[in-house]
């Protein structure tokens, strides 16, 4: 049966090469051999060998990067017969297209499609304040110079003027974004051992894409009848699934990051998320593809008028991190009306949990 099932596969293959131009397959050729060079490099002579490898924490960061970003390219390519490095914006393009999924199993588990318009003109500005341009800093009393929020909102009101001003209430996260205080991962941060960050965390406006989010609508969090109504008993089952409690609120991060993934900082999901991922997608795919995440503070953003988040005294966890003083990390958080709604953004430490602060999961491509 194997050798049949690799017989199929290798005519397949050679069917799909012959409609490829010479150029693509020579581009697919190189990252293939570039990926099992990293393959060799850790005694396997096969991609899939290297999963477990990755997973048991063998393969160091960079290589791990560096392999997705290669099976990345190479699912690219081989897809839209196109060499993506021809073509700086193959990324945007891939993150925004459908990707296939199961409908009605998405709607038992609580999530609907949810396209992200891409806002180059919000991503300009987020570049700006991370490089700390002049045109938007100011001299401090201090000593140095900080966002000037004055311009910015000029900016914002002229140019992105379609979206909620996300930093109306948050001059904090704007000081954050300017000395690059935002952080991707937790870097094995625990009380007593704080790790220098690794990954800056910066907001992607300009990325167009393509998720499944959960459906259901934010509430007030001290009403108990407008929360019953606002989440599906498919919401709460899913929760029940993946955290052991029906509600979207009195999450930790921590206990986010746990269930969700079996290694936070090499975003290596954990057993029960690849479960709800094959779910989702359903047969035929890669669930390593694909990640459960929560939504990221640009993301939220962008869908916030369409979707009416910010509109009521919930807090909901956001992708990412402050880094603090002391190095430890702290869950970015935002959307409640009482405190700068969409524009508040803010931060939470990761063991905090309370009604007034909730969980929205995103399905996504690997890296969007």
């Amino acid at each position: 049966m194997r050798e049949g099932t690799d017989m199929s596969h290798a005519v397949s293959s050679r069917m799909v090469k012959a409609r490829r131009s010479p150029e693509v397959n020579s581009y697919v050729d190189d990252l293939a051999r570039q990926m099992l060079e990293v393959c060799a490099r850790y005694g396997v002579d096969h991609p899939a060998k290297l999963a477990p490898l990755i997973k048991d924490g063998t393969v160091p960061s960079e290589d791990v990067r560096r392999f997705r970003e290669l099976r990345l390219a190479l699912m690219e390519a081989a897809t839209e017969n196109c060499v993506p490095s021809r073509n700086t914006e193959w990324k945007k393009s891939f993150f925004e297209k459908a990707f296939a999924y199961d409908k009605e199993k998405a709607a038992e588990l609580g999530f609907s499609e949810l396209r992200v318009e891409a806002h180059p003109k919000a991503q300009e500005l987020m570049d700006a304040i991370y490089n700390r341009d002049p045109r938007f800093m100011k001299a401090h009393a201090g000593g140095g110079t900080v966002p000037d929020e004055n311009t910015i909102k000029a900016y914002w009101q002229e140019n992105c003027a379609d979206l909620p001003f996300v930093f109306g209430g948050s001059d904090l996260f704007l000081y954050r974004v300017a000395e690059h205080l935002l952080s991707d991962t937790i870097d094995r941060d625990v009380d007593t051992t704080p790790q220098t960050m690794t990954r800056s965390h910066i907001p992607r406006f300009s990325q167009a894409e393509f998720v499944l989010a959960m459906d259901w609508k934010e509430f007030n969090h001290e009403d108990a009848t407008e929360e019953a109504a606002a989440v599906s008993p498919q919401t709460r089952a899913m929760f029940k699934r993946l955290f052991g409690q029906e509600g979207v609120v009195d999450i930790s991060r921590d206990t986010l990051n746990r269930r969700l993934f079996s290694d936070h900082d090499e975003r290596v999901p954990s057993e029960r998320a690849i479960k709800v991922i094959r779910d989702l997608i359903g047969p035929g795919q890669d669930p390593n593809d694909y990640e459960l995440r929560l939504m990221r503070v640009d993301e939220y953003v962008r869908v916030a008028t369409s979707k009416e988040y910010g509109r009521k005294n919930l807090w909901t966890w956001l992708d990412g991190y402050a880094r603090l003083s002391d190095e430890h990390r702290a869950g970015l958080v935002g959307g409640n009306r009482q405190s700068g709604s969409v524009a508040g953004i803010s931060a939470e430490y990761r063991v905090k949990q309370g009604r007034n602060t909730a969980v929205r999961l995103v399905l996504s491509r690997k890296g969007a």
